[in-house]
């Protein structure tokens, strides 16, 4: 048998063996044996670029702070590209393959470099990045964006440099 590419389902399948014997030439079989095959939908991960302009990191000059604990830095499309998931509208059995109405979450974490810079991080849905900065602090830190739907499925794991 062979699985179709975005079929899923049940279904019974029979293994029968045969035998020959090599010497009397006879023929033999098995009684057959069932089992239910149940095959899941598949998750299409979800989907994200950085733009263009953010490919080699973000360099900020530094930034005029209100207040002596941190600064908000907005970046405006940061992320391009946001897509939940595969819409295939006629799969090879008519089916829907639709993944559009799953919700989506960012999570950026610091992963390297100076850990305190950035206090607080967060993606919208439109790819704005929003950084609270560490008041009158510079260096580098490497922050690593990750998006995943509400099937809990982590995906698309991408690092860029963010240069403050």
């Amino acid at each position: 048998f062979a699985v179709l590419p975005f079929a899923f389902g049940n279904t019974t399948l029979s293994i029968t063996s045969f035998v020959v014997d090599p010497v009397s030439k006879l023929n033999a079989s098995s009684a057959p044996t069932l089992f239910r095959l149940n095959i899941l939908p598949v998750n299409t991960p979800p989907h994200f670029n950085f733009s263009l302009a953010m490919a080699d990191g973000v360099v900020l000059d530094e930034v005029a702070c209100q207040g002596d604990v941190e600064c908000p830095v907005v970046i405006g499309s940061f992320l391009s590209d946001i897509h939940p998931g595969a819409t295939i509208t006629d799969g090879p059995q008519g089916e829907l393959w639709d993944e559009s109405d799953q919700s989506l979450n960012f999570t950026v974490t610091v992963v390297s470099g100076n850990l305190a810079l950035v206090r607080a991080a967060s993606v919208s849905e439109d790819g704005e990045l929003t950084l609270a900065l560490l008041a009158h602090a510079v260096g580098s830190a490497l922050l690593r964006v990750t998006l995943s739907d509400n099937t809990h499925t982590p995906t698309s794991d991408f690092s860029r440099q963010i240069l403050l």
